[in-house]
């Protein structure tokens, strides 16, 4: 299991311009739930949603940025996409602008092979979303090869691909697929082409309404800070740690304690002293003593009919408490 945050990413966001592009091609039919699965600061999915009624969903494993985008989004995970638990089917936006990077996967026959992250983010973040919502996948413009375009192609209806625009064309080098989930895979569908800017001849994206309170939204990753912070709802927790009048106070321990536990703690010392009240009180001091056990082995070896003995020494430890009574009595127990 990791502890979250050890995790450092390339962080590219979309340019606002370039969001405020992209919120012209959607439109929004009533409460919905949208998900960023690499969210970074969450500035994007804020933006493109900013005005509308909906509950926004980030995953992001680095510290300072989930941080930040837990200002901008409703409900974030500190973790990865790999060590998340998700519902299927449930999001109706998803906004995915994955880490650039060659992933490498090995086959079980031992031959690797080399995929690009940006389709590992798509591939494992479809199932994320439900159908008729809609995607928006922002990667390098390189990315949308031919096998890509025709695999959304497939998926999507309304689908348009489109650089961004200039100076952020030269500049990053990236482009926006736009496209609402179909019901069913399309056979042999057109290979869509990359136009140099969105095709306001195609209709709108409508986004549609979605329950906001997504069911499964968890992460494998622990996270010290949240960890901590669910530490402290903990009815244990407040037992112990308490307020400072609280922890002046004697408190019972959460189970209790059986003749093991007491006989080690009247071992180590750690209840010494007078204790008991009326007839049965009395002074108690444990003590350890350590001595050596020897064992002697007898082995028969059959071929040759002969007897070896071999004698082993380990060490023992021996608990005993003694007993001072107000009579003067003194009794020794082991």
């Amino acid at each position: 299991m990791r502890l979250a945050g050890q995790i450092k990413l390339g962080y590219y966001p979309t340019p606002p311009r370039v969001v405020d592009l992209i919120r012209e091609r959607l439109e929004f039919a009533g409460p919905y739930a949208a998900l960023d699965p690499c969210a970074g600061e969450g500035d994007a999915l804020a933006q493109l949603c900013t005005g509308t009624e909906r509950t926004l969903y980030g995953i992001e494993p680095e510290d300072n940025r989930a941080a930040a985008a837990r200002e901008n989004l409703d409900r974030v995970l500190h973790s990865t996409l790999e060590e998340s638990r998700l519902s299927h089917c449930t999001w109706t936006l998803l906004y995915l602008n994955p880490p650039y990077d060659e992933e490498h996967e090995v086959r079980d026959e031992g031959e690797k092979r080399t995929t690009r992250k940006e389709i590992a983010f798509l591939n494992r973040t479809l199932p994320l979303l439900a159908p008729a919502g809609v995607l928006v996948f922002v990667v390098p413009a390189h990315i949308f090869t031919p096998e890509v375009r025709l695999f959304l192609s497939q998926k999507f209806d309304n689908l348009e691909i489109w650089h961004f625009p200039e100076p952020e064309r030269s500049e990053y080098k990236q482009a926006v697929a736009i496209g609402t989930r179909s019901a069913e895979k399309r056979i042999n569908p057109a290979v869509l082409q990359i136009t140099d800017e969105p095709p306001l001849d195609k209709p709108r994206h409508t986004v549609p309404i979605s329950l906001q309170d997504v069911k499964i939204f968890k992460s494998h990753a622990i996270n010290p800070a949240d960890l901590a912070q669910l530490a402290r709802t903990s009815p244990l927790y407040r037992l112990f740690a308490g307020s400072a009048e609280t922890r002046t106070q004697e408190r019972r321990p959460p189970l209790a304690l059986h003749a093991g536990h007491l006989s080690l703690l009247i071992a180590s010392g750690a209840v010494d002293g007078l204790t008991g009240t009326g007839e049965e009180r009395h002074v108690l001091r444990g003590k350890t003593t350590k001595y050596q056990k020897s064992v002697t082995e007898e082995n028969y070896n059959a071929e040759t009919g002969s007897t070896t003995k071999t004698t082993r020494t380990r060490d023992c430890y021996r608990v005993s408490v003694k007993l001072l009574r107000p009579t003067g009595q003194i009794l020794e127990l082991e």
